[in-house]
């Protein structure tokens, strides 16, 4: 499955305010592994993890908890964490906050990556490719409340319990009234998932079958290149792609361009003139005659000024002019 990220954004900014760097980077990320793995399946259960990855870590602004000693401490000998200091040290890390030495040691086990060992080295959590990995294979195997996503939130979308999802990370605060955590996860992963419905990419275009290509030089002039088109279905392969008088209408634009070419390159030229002379007055009076070197200046300026003006109010004439005459295959010239 894979996301068209432009309409993502497109979708996106709907239902959320404008994307912050962050998200920009992260979502993305997101969704390219999402779209290579075999897990997902789907839009409802990626849907209910972009949310809660969204809320764990303050919209992707914290993939490491923040906060105090004192604040730590409500983790102590709680998740595994017996020893002195566990509790900072295996506060909540990657996109779903993964907490407390027993987590990080079944993270370790689960993923069983080569040379990688989240108890020894608690940092490599909040390591984006390793917290991906968390958190999808968390959520659908329940590694951390022993509930799996599964039993709320099914592949087909049958059922799709955002609310008491949240078991799968944080049970308590379904016991708590109107807890954030509940009401966000529960109304972001509902946009999620329309987000994810319309970005779905369309699959690659084949390729054009060869009855299907035309050549359109048999009937043109030498000089007009060979132009290969894809019908759609309604057209018949055999209609002809181009028709003559089409085939005029290329020569004449064709001639339209070197004509807006030549007019460019005098313009240049000309503007390259009159910086010459504006270069060489600064030289010449800046230092002896700096009163007259100003009138020479300012007169250059209003001289450059008045060139630039004429020459947009010629370019608009002419190109008039030239759209009337490629309008008309039958002109002879459009110079």
């Amino acid at each position: 499955m894979q996301f068209d990220i432009n309409s993502f954004w497109t979708q996106y900014k709907k239902y959320f305010s404008n994307p912050t760097d962050d998200e920009l980077y992260h979502l993305p990320f997101i969704l390219n592994l999402a779209s290579q793995d075999k897990n997902i399946d789907g839009v409802y259960q990626l849907a209910y993890m972009l949310a809660t990855a969204m809320w764990e870590t303050g919209q992707f602004k914290y993939l490491d908890e923040q906060g105090s000693e004192k604040y730590f401490s409500k983790y102590q000998n709680k998740i595994g964490n017996t020893q002195t200091g566990d509790a900072q040290r295996y506060r909540g890390r990657g996109y779903v906050q993964l907490t407390g030495r027993a987590n990080y040691k079944t993270a370790t086990e689960k993923l069983n990556l080569p040379g990688v060992n989240f108890e020894d080295s608690p940092f490599l959590a909040a390591d984006p490719k390793y917290a991906y990995q968390i958190m999808v294979r968390g959520c659908l195997e329940g590694w951390f409340t022993g509930r799996k996503l599964s039993d709320y939130v099914t592949v087909d979308g049958s059922k799709r319990d955002y609310k008491n999802a949240r078991n799968v990370i944080n049970p308590g605060e379904l016991k708590e009234e109107n807890a954030p955590g509940v009401e966000n996860t529960t109304l972001w992963a509902g946009y999620f998932e329309l987000i994810l419905q319309n970005s779905i990419a369309e699959e690659a275009l084949p390729e054009i079958p060869p009855e299907y290509i035309e050549d359109a030089s048999e009937n043109t002039k030498s000089s007009v290149p060979k132009l290969v088109v894809q019908p759609t279905a309604q057209i018949p392969a055999t209609q002809a792609a181009f028709s003559s008088p089409i085939a005029a209408y290329v020569d004449k634009a064709k001639e339209v361009l070197p004509a807006s070419i030549t007019t460019i390159k005098r313009f240049g030229a000309m503007l390259i003139g009159c910086l010459s002379s504006i270069s060489m007055s600064v030289a010449a009076f800046i230092k002896s005659e700096p009163v007259i070197s100003e009138i020479v200046i300012g007169t250059a300026l209003v001289c450059l000024i008045w060139l630039i003006s004429f020459y947009i109010y010629t370019e608009h004439v002419l190109d008039s002019k030239r759209m009337q005459a490629t309008a008309s295959p039958t002109k002879n010239s459009v110079k």
